[in-house]
């Protein structure tokens, strides 16, 4: 084995080009030239120097001893990128992280035969998950699962609006990675023959399975609240264990007999009088941070129209299932009155469950003689919603060529030209027909960095300006749709005709942890505390004469059921059991429900005596409805 100075020009080229961008990259972000410098060196070393084995012994070797130590290489780097600390991760967690990456390594082995190839593809894929995965929970605040592969034309569509300025530790990790991997391209070739490669199989699969084996531990388990899968587990093992939560198992003690015990005890509604019309609007990422601290903006007034509506109205708090993105959840939650709380984490129904045997509430208006209408400003592909939105019904879809955009805020259609749209449809109804209207706006979406001059940060926070720029300017979009809901509302009190508006938030934006962090007083640690960053509004306003009441505690899967009950609709039997359902957890969602025995909230799997009951009644019915089509309950769910 002899080292000798690499001469070829394509590597020199391309060494001296990651050399020079070592330490501009740092200059460009305000790290450390220092760090920038040492990178340039080990830049320069790695592509002067060539390995050059003749013996091949020897070579095999050293490639074994590459091979092992390949996978704790980018293991690290995925750490370092992340910038979590490795104290976190237990001994055996780190051991099955390297484990799983050699078992990639060996598989790609297995196809390719060539060892360098194998070592390559087995460290950019990892390394590329979980650089997404870092940018995704630095925008939304949960880590990247399986599940949101699927969604990823949704993601495209509004990135643009975030800053992927790299953090030091991400850039020191990339540029370490750039050249790990020109290293490993740098390697000189040895393949393997058919018998190595078969040994190797056999020693993949056992790893493979060891993997997954694991989460029998209990201590070696998915985890899906913000960053902790990463921080304990480490970032790809999680991952890994995430897949096994896509699949779909029946609840315990499931059997369509138990479906149809409950039918009995709760009959086909009557026909409906009246049909108001029902316009239910999901405002995108509308939240209320005095669910916090009621005094967090001092004498700044960020909602003062919604506040003041009391009259024909029902107010509260749902606690949704998702924070700073999954806007789709949120809105099947809404419409089918199911809850994640029974699916996989991080599972997006649209892409993964939705049928058409799935009823909804637009299937309900539709037996009412509803013109049922989808809205939403923005790209129709987004979570498959041209896809879905036909599947339950909706016979009028508006996107985003639909829209004049004329008014836009910062570059989305704006809350008031979206209501606007809505005022006009209703001025062009027929007016034998009640309309049922669900929209879904863009105007607050995340991020919050804009800087462009049509676009000005109007809110200041008392004692923290400028210390939160996102969130001073989430804020002020919060006050514009505030100004746009007076404006659809003061219409419709002039309107004759019955109408229920609906309006909610589908879940928190992902503004400045920091700022979460010091509502809270401190990290986010107990169940209760975490839920808090579930909480958003919602209000439920007639033009009619309806009882005036407070919500503090509920969930968006009874959205659908408030909204029923206010048109003056006969409830089906599905809404009937969600009601019972709701006195007794009067909220639930992907991380919990709230115990009333207990005043707090609570795991499902701490439930007992009458929640327990009714949280596994629910669980029977949900995964009827969704998942066994064959013994679907025609009374509770046909169309």
């Amino acid at each position: 084995m002899c080292i000798q100075i690499e001469n070829r020009k394509p590597k020199w080229l391309l060494g001296i080009l990651l050399a020079v961008a070592c330490p501009i990259s740092c200059l460009s972000i305000g790290a450390s030239i220092k760090a920038g410098l040492v990178l340039l060196v080990m830049a320069l070393a790695v592509t002067a120097l060539r390995l050059e084995v003749k013996n091949q012994r020897v070579l095999s070797m050293f490639y074994a001893g590459v091979f092992a130590l390949a996978p704790c290489a980018v293991f690290l780097l995925g750490v370092l990128m992340q910038n979590i600390n490795l104290e976190y991760i237990s001994s055996f967690c780190i051991l099955l992280n390297v484990v799983l990456l050699l078992g990639i390594q060996l598989a790609v082995l297995l196809v390719s035969s060539s060892i360098r190839t194998a070592l390559i593809v087995g460290a950019v894929p990892p390394l590329g998950l979980t650089l997404v995965h870092t940018y995704v929970f630095a925008f939304r605040g949960n880590s990247l699962t399986p599940t949101d592969l699927l969604s990823a034309q949704t993601a495209a569509n509004v990135a643009t609006e975030y800053d992927f300025t790299p953090s030091a530790p991400m850039l020191y990790a990339l540029l370490l990675a750039s050249i790990f991997l020109l290293a490993l391209f740098c390697l000189p070739h040895l393949r393997l023959n058919r018998t190595k490669r078969n040994i190797l199989a056999e020693i993949a699969a056992i790893l493979f399975c060891a993997i997954f084996l694991s989460q029998g531990s209990a201590d070696i388990k998915s985890r899906y609240w913000q960053n902790y899968g990463a921080l304990y587990n480490g970032y790809l093992l999680n991952f890994a264990l995430q897949i096994k939560d896509i699949f779909i198992s029946p609840p315990d003690g499931y059997t369509s007999n138990a479906v149809s015990a409950l039918e009995s005890e709760y009959p086909s509604p009557e026909a409906a009088g009246s049909a108001p019309d029902i316009i239910v609007i999901m405002d995108e990422s509308f939240a209320d941070f005095r669910v916090f601290d009621e005094d967090f903006a001092g004498d700044t007034e960020i909602m003062p129209y919604i506040d003041s509506l009391s009259e024909n109205a029902i107010r509260g708090y749902l606690n949704a299932s998702v924070f700073g993105g999954g806007t789709a959840n949120s809105e099947y939650e809404c419409l089918s009155g199911n809850t994640m709380a029974f699916l996989p984490q991080g599972s997006m129904v649209y892409q993964q469950y939705y049928s058409e045997e799935i009823p909804t509430l637009v299937s309900i208006l539709k037996k009412h003689g509803y013109d049922c209408i989808a809205m939403h400003p923005f790209h129709a592909n987004g979570w498959m919603r041209d896809t879905v939105y036909p599947k339950m019904g909706f016979e009028d879809l508006y996107f985003l060529e639909d829209f004049s955009q004329e008014q836009m805020i910062r570059e989305y259609v704006s809350d008031h030209e979206m209501f606007e749209q809505i005022i006009r449809l209703h001025e062009a109804q027929d007016a034998d027909t009640p309309m049922f209207l669900f929209g879904v706006t863009m105007q607050n979406h995340g991020g919050y960095t804009y800087t462009g001059a049509d676009f000005e940060t109007t809110v200041s926070l008392d004692g923290l300006s400028g210390d939160y720029p996102h969130t001073e300017q989430y804020l002020t979009l919060v006050q514009e749709t505030d100004k746009a809901v007076e404006h659809l509302i003061e219409y419709y009190k002039t309107v004759d005709r019955d109408t229920v508006i609906v309006f909610f938030g589908d879940h928190m934006p992902n503004v400045e942890p920091a700022f979460y962090e010091e509502l809270n007083g401190g990290p986010f640690e107990t169940l209760d505390e975490q839920m808090k960053k579930q909480m958003v509004p919602f209000f439920i306003w007639t033009n009619y004469d309806i009882e005036e009441r407070q919500i503090p505690c509920s969930s968006i899967n009874y959205l659908s059921l408030y909204t029923l009950e206010a048109a003056g609709l006969p409830l089906p039997p599905y809404m009937q059991f969600l009601k019972d359902t709701e006195e007794v957890i009067p909220a639930i969602n992907a991380y919990g429900y709230y115990s009333l025995e207990q005043q707090r909230f609570l795991p499902l799997d701490e439930a007992s005596g009458r929640e327990a009951e009714a949280i596994r009644a629910y669980e029977l019915l949900q995964y009827n409805n969704m998942f066994d089509e064959e013994n679907r309950s025609d009374h509770f769910f046909g169309k």
